[in-house]
């Protein structure tokens, strides 16, 4: 397992709400200097086939839609002759065609996890790991949680409150959850929102390849509020990126 994350917090799409100074969409781009923020370890998640879940799982579908409200407004083009042009220099050309390519056959197809409240967007995501597949969705406290059997598509654990798995070491959450599994380390990876405009990004790392044991948590403290959070893996560190909301 690795000792030490390396977090490069890649700062996109920075805009100011509720700041004196408006910033317009001719505004020039700005950009700010690298910060560094340490991970604060939060401690050990009990195995989470142990929780008992504080609330139950999702099983209808929902009545009605709720809606998240987007912040962001699309930036004009500022560059039209911005490089590369006529596409990717270093992507290999192809004479073949995508039709005569391998057919892929789809091994399992099973429901996943449902949201009774319907949040929308419900922000699915999801990773094939050793012997299993884990499920993330917004919920309308935070997110859900299910580990399925990767060989049968048979549910393991949950659906479970992603709350549930971080008030195990004294946090809350609120959604945009990310679910990666890293095959060097063998060892899954989850990622959430810890509050609102609280700019704090909850991280865990299960003890091994089974995701249904234990947890490591950490916090990591952002520059603004980090809507909309995403994470890499590479093979020496891990790579977050952030819609990040300054001054709000």
């Amino acid at each position: 397992m690795r000792q030490i994350f390396t977090f490069c917090l890649l700062w996109f799409l920075t805009t100011t709400l509720l700041a004196q100074k408006t910033i317009r969409q001719d505004d020039p781009p700005q950009s700010y200097p690298p910060t560094v923020s340490k991970g604060v370890f939060l401690g050990n998640i009990r195995p989470l086939r142990d929780l008992v879940p504080s609330s139950n799982p999702p099983s209808l579908p929902p009545s009605k839609m709720a809606s998240k409200h987007n912040h962001f407004v699309a930036n004009k083009l500022n560059n039209p002759n911005s490089l590369p042009q006529d596409g990717d220099p270093l992507a290999k050309p192809t004479s073949e065609s995508r039709e005569g390519g391998p057919e892929i056959i789809p091994g399992l197809n099973f429901e996943g996890i449902r949201d009774n409240s319907g949040i929308t967007p419900p922000d699915p995501t999801g990773d094939i790991g050793k012997n299993h597949y884990v499920q993330m969705t917004n919920g309308g406290s935070g997110s859900w949680l299910q580990v399925f059997d990767k060989v049968t598509g048979q549910s393991v654990l949950g659906p479970i409150p992603g709350t549930d798995i971080w008030s195990e070491v004294g946090s809350g959450s609120i959604g945009d959850p990310i679910v990666q599994y890293d095959h060097d380390a063998e060892r899954w990876v989850i990622m959430e929102l810890q509050g609102i405009f609280t700019n704090e990004l909850l991280l865990a790392v299960s003890d091994n390849s089974d995701p249904t044991g234990g947890w490591k948590a950490y916090r990591f403290q952002t520059l603004g509020f980090g809507d909309y959070p995403k994470l890499y893996v590479w093979h020496n560190a891990y790579f977050i990126t952030v819609n990040e909301i300054v001054g709000g």
